[in-house]
């Protein structure tokens, strides 16, 4: 991926560009990916602008520039308070909202794929496994989709069968990695991990001293089973809207104690 600067207006936009070495199943994806970015655009979403061949017959994707984070680097250097938290976690769904409008699934919702504004703005990018919602997939059933830690029990056994709540549970892995400061699931080798994710119970220890609502949130969002899953990403932004840390409620009691004591 290169910064490039586009000659008629200046502005610096994203070229992304396969080298050399894929298949005709990469060069599918890759093509697929703009065709679905192109479907919608949201600020919590980065935009495609076109996608064309070099005179050598590469493909390239162009695309908006983000300027920021991912979620890895931001964690790494400090530990989000629950406000900010919620405001990351509310844009990211926001934008799968409009993604999933627009009958597209992500898949693949990880801390690498998710950059902070520095206005403090997530944007969700990389559609390389998306697929929309009534398409054939373009894997067979079987080959692991997704990124080991923070992908579904179904993709984890590789289930091609999914609906929108494959990205609710992306979203509660992405807060679970918020609060804790790490994967829902780990492990020494990649067997551990898919071991883990399909059968062993979230780890919530590393959960400790984060906000009730939060915990119940991510622990909710991070069913096993799909049907125990919020049914949608909006549902699951309803849910974590109503009062997240439990500080508004405090504060209430607070001043409605200060008032009767007056």
């Amino acid at each position: 991926v290169y910064r490039v600067r586009e000659r008629t207006s200046g502005r610096r936009l994203a070229l992304k560009v396969i080298l050399g070495g894929v298949g005709p199943e990469e060069l599918a994806r890759f093509g697929r990916e703009a065709e679905l970015m192109a479907k919608v655009r949201h600020p919590n979403l980065i935009g495609i602008h076109s996608l064309d061949r070099t005179p050598a017959g590469k493909p390239y994707l162009v695309s908006d520039l983000i300027e920021g984070q991912t979620l890895t680097e931001l964690v790494r250097q400090e530990q989000p308070d629950p406000e900010r938290v919620l405001a990351l976690v509310q844009g990211v769904c926001r934008g799968l909202e409009a993604l999933h409008a627009a009958g597209v699934l992500h898949r693949d919702l990880k801390p690498e794929n998710v950059l902070v504004r520095p206005d403090g703005t997530p944007v969700l990018l990389d559609f390389g496994i998306a697929r929309e919602l009534d398409a054939e997939s373009l894997t067979q059933s079987g080959e692991l989709l997704g990124t080991p830690g923070f992908m579904t029990p179904e993709q984890a056994m590789g289930n091609s069968t999914y609906d929108v709540r494959i990205d609710v549970y992306g979203v509660g892995a992405l807060l679970y990695f918020l609060l804790a400061r790490r994967a829902p699931y780990e492990g020494a080798s990649l067997t551990q991990v898919l071991l883990a994710t399909v059968e062993e119970p979230l780890d919530c220890e590393p959960l400790e001293g984060a906000p009730p609502a939060l915990v119940s949130a991510a622990r909710r969002a991070l069913s096993k089973n799909p049907s125990d899953r919020p049914g949608s990403v909006a549902q699951l932004r309803e849910e974590l809207s109503a009062d997240p840390s439990g500080s508004r409620a405090g504060r209430g009691i607070v001043l409605l104690a200060v008032a009767l004591a007056a």
